[in-house]
This record gives structure tokens, C-alpha cells and sequence, in this order.
């Protein structure tokens, strides 16, 4: 068995394309022509844009339930977005766009928008309302709301509804990723002015949405800000109330509106203790400040280790002075007292010496300084104890809590008073600072040229959409084509291979006074063919040529494969058994009526082997055609008679070529098929689709036919094809 090679390659799709290049060609055409009619017919648009940056930052509004802070999410320019078309925005629009001095909404009444079927009409020199009319008449009329009345105002929310719709249709919105700045265009039809004027207004009425929006919640915070103030300045008055009477109940009249501690009850004894510990350190102060002041300086010095815990840099002074009077000795012995490195010697000890003098006058000034410290702080709470003992000598623990109490409700209430206060004047200024919702960037121009149509690109369009059609309708169809359209596929639907294969208009042998060579060379392949493949080598045989359905070319394929023969040197009969259709006679004679005895004569004993053979027009041929009786043949083909006729035949003739009748719908073919040596299938490109080949081919197996190949007929001839090839280069040499 053959393997058959699946792939398909961009070949088999052009092919395609060139079986049905006419249908492709009208295709494009026609669908190419519709879409250059309909774009130039298309009404004229003009497109204004205008370019505004939005701001997303929030202002902070007065209350904390009220407060937002911008953060950029995925979903806030899609927000704009959709508030830019909102029904709020575009009623803005409509209530304040004029355009030539009337509203939207007369204007949209008075003006007569073009429309493709408009545009269509007129250029087919159609009346537009004629053509509306038919429409309307096969409309249906269950749809429509009978004996509702509207109101006025209901007309005109209609009006306004649609025309909202009408605008909304008009705008397109664009955007860079990577910015705050967002492209706003409308397109009007057969109006340029009526896109800038719209345009402008869309983005004045979404500013100014976007404020009033701002200042509608600023203005409903400062409302709710002002009711808190109200409550909280009679609240602070209250706790006012409240202080006063605590101090008058329990005779607290020296104490102002402060909070005093628990322990100021007790304040007296502890500042007592405090007083004394103040004055032990006083005297210890002043003991230290009169040893000192007593000491000379020698004495200091030794004694500066134990009154200074840090006395490291001192002494580190004196070991320095110590080496310079070393040196200076050291000098004397080999210089004059006026060398200058004496000079700088004496020098550098006067000024050693007095920073000695200085660090020892610190010291005493340090611990003078102490005294006067520890002697202030005894006079301090010497002051306080003496106001503690006339202030708090009685007062009663309790009392005091209370009065804290009622003292810190009203500190805390002040504070709040002040903080909204605070809040109210910021806020109130605030809203009076100008503001604008939107930054625009580029206000909206006239627009000079159409943005649509555009020839080039409508062009472009239509062609692409016309190539798409057009190829997909010719896939489409051969989609639907089931039929054998190749030798790979012949050979893979019946298991057996291709003998030959027939070109298209390929002629009749016997009414050709000299076929072509080109046409010959196929029948001679399969005569060849058929000598490799045959269940007969040298022995007289029969060949039968049948096909799934009639117009096949079986009747054709069968005279000119006896023609071929017959000049190849073999004494060749054809028969034509096909009794329905009989038209071997009308190939050789040329008639188109059998006047002559045939193969039913021959079958029904009306005639012997002699009177129903009829010499051919050419050498070595010999024909039995169907007979004059061949309408009333039913039940006359029997295997017996057949094959009584065919052994005395096969004694006169080398080749017998049975035309047989198509193998679907008669049984005639599968009986003569079985008595034959060999079995040709003849199969018509694009002919019968390919589950009939299978059938028949089925039918001759269980008849026990020997099919040795098929014949693939009227192909196109392509140049894959050899022979086409070889025969017409050589004509051009």
C-alpha cells in the first residue's frame, strides 16, 4: 500500500485559488467596488481635540469623615474618564453651548445630518424618501405604544435623554500612561465648528463640575464644622458653670481655674523636709568656700585633687610649666638674656603661669557659684512653704479631686473649641481662594480637514476585506467540495494506484484527423501502465472501464485507450455495454441513433458474434455497440450469456474494452466487472464527491472485480504536470 504524503503546503492553497480564480477575481471585484462606494459615500466628520492636564490631589476638607488623600490606583483615569461622558457633565454642555447663536437643542432640531443611506440615494439618484417609506412599510407596527399621551416635560426629558445619548456617541477620550494629560475630541458630522464649539464646552463643563463638586463637599464640611462649634462653645460654657460652682460649694475662692494635685494637701510637710536638706547642703557649701578662700595658692594646688574630681588638666598645666623653667635654665647656661630663644622661654612660662591662675580663680569661682545655688534654692522653698502653709492649712482632700475634675472637663473642651475653631478660619479662607478643576494645555481649534473618510485608508480597507472575503469564500466552497480533486487524494480514497491521468478538453480520437501528441502520451501511459499491472501477460484479455456515476468520461477514456491499442498493433474490440446510455456509436459513426445490431441482439439470440460486430474506421478495431433494442434490455445481462460471448470473442481479438454502465444505481457493471481480466475506475476531477468513489469501490470488491487502477479525467493540466510541460517547450523549440 502507497503512503500518502499529508502535508499541505502554501501550494495546495494557491492551486486553490487558480481552480476558482474567476469566482476569486468577481469576488474581489464586486466586494472591493462595495467598500470604495460605500467609504466614498461615507458623510464627512470633523474631528476637534482639546488637551487638559488633571489634577488628582484632593484638598482636605474641615472634618476627618470628610478627609481624602490622593493615591493612584489602577482604576482613576477609567474614573475621569467616565465622568467626563457622565449625563451631569453633558447636561452642563447642553445647558450652556450655543452654537450660531441658538442651543443644542435647536440647533440639532434645525440641522440635517447626513447619513450613508442619504449619501448612497443621492448618488444613485434615489428620492431618500421614497426609499425610507419602503422601509417603514415593512416595519412592524405591534411595537408601537398606542394611546399613551405624554406630558411636556416628559417630551422634553426625552429630548434631553437622547440628546445626551447623541453627544456621549460623539466624544473620544485618549491618554498617555505615563501622564496626567488626556486627549478630549469630538466628531460632528459636516460641521467643523460644531466640534470646536462642543469640544471647548465639554471641557469647561467638566471643570467646572469638578469644582462645584469640590465646593459642594468643602461647603457641606464647613456646615457641619460650624453646628460643632455651636455645640462645643456652649459645652465649654457649661463646664464653666460647672468650675464656678465647686470653688463657691466648698470655699475654694483662692484657687484659679488650674488643676492641683492630690498631694498639695500634704505640700507643707514635704517642702519642709526639702528645706532642711537645702540648707544642710548651704552649709556644706559654705564651709568649702571659706577653706578655699583661706588657702594660699601652694596649699591649693595640693588640695585640688581632692576639691576637683577632674583636676587632670591643671596638673597637666603645672607639669608643662614645670619643663619650661627646666629649659630656661638649661638656656641661661649657654645663651645672653636677650637671645630671643630665652625671650620665647619666658614667654611661654608667663603664659603657662596664667592659665594656672586662671584655672585656680575658676575654682573658686565654681564653688562660689554653688553657695549662691544652694543658697537660692533655700530662699525658694522658703517662699513656697510660707504659701503653701496659708494656702492649704485645712483644705479637704476631696473637695480638691472634684474641683480637678470639673477643671480638666473644661481645659479639654477649650482645646477642642480652639482646634475647630482653627479648622473653621482655615477652611473659610480656603474657599475663597480661586480654583479651576482642569489645566487646559490646548483649547480646541477648527478643524480644516475631514478626519473621515479617508480615501487611502477606506481604500486600503476595502481591499483587505474584499481579498478576505474572496479567499474565504473560495475555502469555504472548497470546504464544501467533497469531490476527488487530486492523484494523492484518488490514490489515498480507493487504495490503488493512478494509471493515468486525462487533461481537460481532451478530444475524441476517432473524430480528430490527428490528435495531438500531448493528448496521445496519456493513453499511452496507461496502456503501459496496464501491461505492468494486468492479471493477463500474453494472453487475450478484457478490460472494462466503469466509474461511481454517469459523466465521468468512461465512454471516451474507453474509445480512445481501444484507439491507442489498436495503432500500438492490437486487434482491439470495444463493447459498449452501458444499455441505458449508449455512446460508443456516436464517437466512431457519428450518429446519434443505432441503426445496427448489437450486444442485446447478441444476448437475447437474435444474432450471432458476426452480424454485431462492426469494423472500425481505423486498423486492428472493431466495435459491438448496445444494439437497437437497448430500451428493453431490463433482465437480459446474465453472467452466463456474457461469458459464453466474451470465450468466443477472446479467440478472435487480443484486446476487449468493455464500456461498462456507471457502478451506482445498475447492477449491469459489478456482473461484467466480475467476468472481466481487469477493472479501470475512471474518476472525474471534481466530480462525484469521495465517499461515492469509496462506494463503488466497495461494490466491485464484493463482486470479486479485479480493479487494477484508476484513470483520473479531465484534471487541469498545470505545469506540475510532466507532459504539459515537456510537449509545450518543445513546440516553443
Amino acid at each position: 500500500m502507497n503512503v500518502v504524503d499529508e502535508t499541505i503546503h502554501l501550494l495546495d492553497y494557491v492551486k486553490i485559488v487558480r481552480k476558482r480564480l474567476f469566482l476569486f477575481l468577481l469576488l474581489l471585484c464586486v466586494v472591493s467596488a462595495v467598500g470604495l462606494f460605500i467609504g466614498h459615500n461615507q458623510p464627512k466628520k470633523f474631528t476637534a481635540t482639546a488637551t487638559i492636564k488633571i489634577n488628582p490631589v484632593y484638598e482636605e476638607t474641615a472634618l476627618d469623615v470628610y478627609q481624602q488623600r490622593y493615591f493612584r490606583d489602577n482604576y482613576w483615569l477609567a474614573t475621569e474618564f467616565e465622568l467626563i461622558k457622565s449625563d451631569k457633565v453633558l447636561e452642563k454642555v447642553i445647558a450652556e453651548a450655543t452654537i450660531n447663536g441658538v442651543n443644542l437643542e435647536q440647533y440639532y432640531s434645525q440641522k440635517n445630518t447626513p447619513t450613508l443611506l442619504k449619501n448612497i440615494c443621492q448618488s444613485l439618484h434615489v428620492e431618500y424618501s421614497s426609499v425610507v417609506g419602503i422601509v417603514n412599510f415593512f416595519k412592524s407596527n405591534d411595537s408601537k405604544d398606542k394611546g399613551k399621551i405624554l406630558s411636556d416635560k416628559e417630551i422634553a426629558q426625552i429630548k434631553k435623554r437622547n440628546l445626551v445619548k447623541r453627544l456621549r456617541s460623539m466624544i473620544n477620550i485618549k491618554t498617555d500612561n505615563e501622564t496626567r494629560f488626556v486627549a478630549i475630541q469630538i466628531t460632528a458630522i459636516e460641521s467643523p465648528k460644531e466640534a470646536q464649539v462642543l469640544t471647548n464646552a465639554l471641557v469647561k463643563a467638566y471643570g467646572n463640575y469638578k469644582v462645584e463638586s469640590k465646593l459642594a463637599v468643602i461647603n457641606e464640611g464647613l456646615s457641619v464644622l460650624r453646628t460643632q462649634v455651636e455645640e462645643r462653645d456652649a459645652l465649654v460654657t457649661q463646664l464653666k458653670s460647672k468650675v464656678n460652682a465647686v470653688r463657691e460649694k466648698y470655699k475654694l475662692t483662692f484657687m484659679q481655674d488650674q488643676v492641683v494635685a492630690q498631694s498639695n494637701v500634704n505640700e507643707v510637710e514635704r517642702l519642709k523636709t526639702e528645706l532642711a536638706e537645702a540648707r544642710i547642703e548651704l552649709a556644706i557649701h559654705q564651709q568649702t568656700l571659706e577653706k578655699i578662700n583661706k588657702m594660699t595658692e601652694p596649699e591649693l594646688e595640693e588640695a585640688l585633687g581632692v576639691i576637683i574630681t577632674d583636676s587632670q588638666g591643671y596638673l597637666k598645666l603645672k607639669n608643662e610649666l614645670n619643663e619650661s623653667v627646666i629649659e630656661y635654665e638649661l638656656l641661661r647656661i649657654d645663651l645672653g638674656e636677650n637671645h630671643q630663644k630665652i625671650k620665647r622661654a619666658q614667654k611661654r612660662m608667663k603664659a603657662l603661669r596664667k592659665q594656672m591662675d586662671d584655672r585656680l580663680a575658676g575654682v573658686k569661682s565654681g564653688f562660689k557659684l554653688q553657695y549662691e545655688k544652694a543658697k537660692a534654692r533655700v530662699d525658694q522653698i522658703t517662699v513656697e512653704l510660707d504659701a503653701m502653709t496659708s494656702k492649704y492649712s485645712g483644705v479637704n482632700a476631696r473637695h480638691v479631686q472634684e474641683f480637678n475634675t470639673a477643671v480638666t472637663e473644661l481645659k479639654a473642651a477649650q482645646l477642642h473649641l480652639a482646634e475647630l475653631r482653627d479648622k473653621l478660619r482655615k477652611e473659610e479662607i480656603n474657599i475663597e481662594i480661586p480654583r479651576s478643576g482642569v489645566t487646559v494645555s490646548g483649547e480646541a481649534v477648527l478643524p480644516l480637514r475631514p478626519s473621515s473618510p479617508n480615501f487611502i485608508r477606506s481604500s486600503v480597507i476595502s481591499l483587505f476585506f474584499a481579498f478576505a472575503i474572496s479567499l474565504g469564500v473560495v475555502f469555504f466552497l472548497e470546504y464544501l467540495n467533497t469531490s476527488i480533486k487530486s492523484i494523492d487524494e484518488l490514490e489515498k480514497v480507493t487504495n490503488i494506484q493512478s494509471l493515468t491521468t486525462v487533461p481537460q478538453k481532451t478530444p475524441i480520437f476517432f473524430q480528430e484527423e490527428s490528435p495531438t501528441k500531448f493528448h496521445e502520451e496519456t493513453y499511452r501511459i496507461l496502456y503501459t501502465n496496464l501491461s505492468f499491472v494486468s492479471s493477463v501477460r500474453e494472453e487475450s484479455r478484457v478490460v472494462a472501464f466503469t466509474s461511481s456515476g454517469a459523466g465521468e468520461g468512461k465512454s471516451t477514456t474507453s474509445a480512445n485507450f481501444g484507439y491507442i491499442a489498436s495503432k500500438a498493433g492490437k486487434n482491439v474490440l470495444i463493447i459498449d455495454a452501458d444499455l441505458h446510455r449508449p455512446v460508443q456509436h456516436s464517437m466512431t459513426e457519428g450518429e446519434t441513433e443505432i441503426d445496427n445490431l448489437g450486444l442485446i441482439d447478441l444476448l437475447t439470440n437474435n444474432a450471432q458474434i458476426d452480424d454485431v460486430i462492426v469494423k472500425g474506421l481505423h486498423d486492428n478495431l472493431s466495435h459491438i455497440y448496445a444494439g437497437v433494442n437497448f430500451s428493453r434490455f431490463a433482465g437480459l445481462i446474465n453472467s452466463v450469456a456474457l461469458k459464453t460471448a466474451f470465450e468466443e470473442l477472446r479467440e478472435r481479438f487480443e484486446l476487449i474494452i468493455i464500456d461498462c454502465p456507471p457502478i451506482l444505481g445498475v447492477n449491469d457493471s459489478a456482473l461484467i466487472a466480475s467476468l472481466a481480466d481487469d477493472v479501470i475506475l475512471v474518476v472525474k476531477d471534481h466530480g462525484y464527491p469521495s465517499k461515492n468513489i469509496s462506494r463503488a469501490m466497495q461494490i466491485l470488491a464484493s463482486s470479486g472485480a479485479n480493479v487494477v487502477g484508476t484513470v483520473f479525467n479531465n484534471a487541469k493540466a498545470t505545469s506540475d504536470y510532466y507532459g504539459t510541460y515537456y510537449y509545450t517547450a518543445s513546440k516553443k523549440s
